[in-house]
C-alpha cells in the first residue's frame, strides 16, 4: 500500500472519529440537506453534488454503505461513516480541490486549486464525475470565468454515483485512472 493511499485512508478515519461526536446540526449541514433533498426530487444531479461537497452529514446520507476507494494501484472498501471526504468542493461558485481548501484554512497564503469537472450520465442514470486540478490563465472575456486552462495538475480522478429509488449514492472514489477524455 503506498504512503499516499495509506495517509488518505487514515486521514478519512481520523476526520470521521473527530466529526462523529458533533452534537448539533450546523447551518451549513441544514442547508446542504435541504438542497440535496430538493435536488433529488428534481433529479438535479449537479445540485446534489454541490450539496455533498459542503457537508459531511449530507455526504453520509448519500453514500453507499461501502465506497470503493482507489489511488493508483492501491484500493480499499471504505465504510460510509469512515469516508468523510470527497476530493472536490465549491468555493464562490467554482469547483475547487478540497485538499487545497483545507491547506488554505491552515495557511491563508496557500493557493486554492480550481478543478475542471465533466459530468457523464449513462442511460441507466449512473453519473461519473471526472475531475482534474487545473491552472487557468486568468484571461477572462468579461464574465465570471477564470480564463483558459493552461496546465493540468496531478492525477485525474472520478466519482461514481449510482441511482437509488429516490436519488443517487456515491459508490466509487477513484484517483489516478484515465478519465473519459473530456
Amino acid at each position: 500500500m503506498s504512503k499516499t493511499f495509506a495517509f488518505a485512508v487514515a486521514a478519512a478515519a481520523l476526520v470521521a472519529s473527530s466529526t462523529a461526536a458533533e452534537p448539533a446540526i450546523s447551518e451549513t449541514d441544514a442547508y446542504a440537506l435541504q438542497t440535496a433533498e430538493a435536488a433529488c426530487a428534481a433529479r438535479d444531479f449537479p445540485a446534489l453534488l454541490a450539496a455533498l461537497s459542503i457537508s459531511h452529514m449530507t455526504l453520509m446520507k448519500y453514500a453507499a454503505p461501502e465506497i470503493a476507494v482507489r489511488v493508483g494501484a492501491d484500493s480499499a472498501r471504505v465504510k460510509r461513516e469512515d469516508n468523510t471526504y470527497i476530493p472536490i468542493a465549491t468555493m464562490d461558485y467554482y469547483w475547487v480541490y478540497a485538499a487545497s481548501v483545507k491547506a488554505a484554512e491552515a495557511d491563508p497564503n496557500a493557493p486554492i486549486e480550481p478543478v475542471k469537472l465533466d459530468f457523464n450520465q449513462s442511460q441507466s442514470e449512473v453519473y461519473r464525475v471526472d475531475w482534474q486540478r487545473v491552472r487557468y490563465d486568468g484571461e477572462t472575456e468579461g464574465g465570471d470565468d477564470l480564463g483558459n486552462i493552461v496546465e493540468t495538475i496531478g492525477q485525474p480522478g472520478y466519482l461514481l454515483f449510482r441511482p437509488t429509488a429516490t436519488c443517487w449514492e456515491l459508490t466509487d472514489d477513484i484517483v489516478g485512472e484515465t478519465t473519459t477524455g473530456k
